[in-house]
């Protein structure tokens, strides 16, 4: 009994893992950034750079974890160009939906990465970024069945894609047949 009581002393010491993303941020960024290429409006849309605002809570420890760990993952997979044009990242910190589309006009941000948020209409931020005719990414698998276009799951313990054609059809956002075929299409 006292073994049993120590182990789960033990065990709840340590945070536990991120339950909103199956699949570690490091993992998951490059696997997004490989989708970009699937996407054969990108870079009509995309002005002279690619923008890429990623959306978080400042407040919210996983947000903010995401954020940094996709700012880092970024980083290091040296993407100073995307699509053949130089790439920037803008950090949106998110306080409320009423500002999402105008950040992402201001900004001309092109790809939404939205990290795990608490208490946020998803709605509200999905439906700016289909307004402006911008592509949003997530690592959280439920996202994806509500509204946002591509996300990463894990199934078979692989990292899967999640394609939500609906709000990618909206947003004038299409994806080759090649990308069709492996991914798992969410949101019919």
């Amino acid at each position: 009994m006292l073994a049993v009581a120590a182990l789960v002393l033990a065990t709840s010491a340590r945070p536990l893992p991120a339950q909103e993303m199956p699949i570690p941020i490091d993992v998951q960024v490059p696997l997004l950034l490989k989708v970009l290429k699937y996407e054969k409006t990108l870079p009509q849309r995309a002005g002279d750079e690619v923008v890429i605002g990623v959306l978080f809570q400042k407040k919210f420890r996983n947000s903010l974890n995401a954020r940094d760990g996709f700012n880092e993952a970024f980083s290091q997979a040296g993407l100073s160009e995307l699509l053949d044009r130089p790439t920037r990242r803008v950090d949106i910190e998110f306080v409320g939906t009423e500002e999402i589309g105008a950040i992402i006009e201001r900004d001309g941000i092109d790809i939404l990465y939205v990290a795990p948020l608490r208490a946020a209409s998803l709605s509200s931020v999905v439906d700016a970024a289909s307004a402006h005719k911008t592509l949003t990414l997530s690592g959280v698998p439920d996202y994806a069945e509500n509204g946002v276009m591509v996300s990463v799951t894990e199934r078979r313990n692989r990292p899967s894609i999640l394609l939500n054609l609906n709000t990618a059809s909206a947003a004038g956002v299409t994806f080759s047949s090649e990308l069709l075929k492996v991914a798992q299409i969410v949101g019919r």
